[in-house]
């Protein structure tokens, strides 16, 4: 897998993965404020303008979905919102293999945050085995849906002298 950047004239594409990527979630929340899948395109043009780095993850030759980096304090710490695998290639260890690549892609991040909808174990759980740890922080977005927040600390590798 591989990792190409997005530019703003790929945007439209990229309307397109969070529609089908994020429809399952849409449909069970009916989350009209803050899901993916009801981004316009003038939304994700804003968001674009933004210190933010926005990738296509390419398995093979074949675009399988995105991601997006936000980057702070000096590229010392970043956020990934969202991430957006099309549903055809989920479960096949598409996930996992992008928040690797995303990590030696930005060396210098230590700190990595994210968040999931709380009442999506599965989502809980795939975050948890890549080594995020929940926070006690949640946010009630309606009655049935609650937002949690992950951290992961990367520690840097210590030099050995020979």
């Amino acid at each position: 897998m591989r990792l190409i950047p997005i530019t703003e004239n790929n945007l439209s594409d990229i309307i397109m993965i969070q529609k089908a990527a994020f429809q399952k979630l849409y449909k069970k929340y009916q989350d009209h404020q803050t899901s993916p899948y009801t981004q316009t395109l003038a939304g994700l043009q804003e968001k674009y303008r933004l210190p933010n780095n926005y990738f296509f993850l390419i398995a093979t030759t074949e675009t399988i979905g995105f991601i997006r980096v936000v980057t702070y304090d000096s590229q010392t710490r970043a956020r990934i919102a969202p991430i957006g695998i099309l549903p055809n290639k989920e479960n096949q260890g598409y996930g996992s293999h992008v928040l690797q690549l995303i990590e030696t892609t930005f060396p210098t991040v230590m700190t990595w945050q994210l968040s999931t909808i709380l009442q999506e174990e599965k989502l809980i759980h795939f975050y948890q085995k890549a080594g995020y740890h929940q926070q006690k922080d949640t946010q009630e977005i309606q009655e049935n849906m609650t937002i949690t927040f992950f951290t992961k600390n990367i520690f840097p590798k210590k030099q050995c002298n020979q």
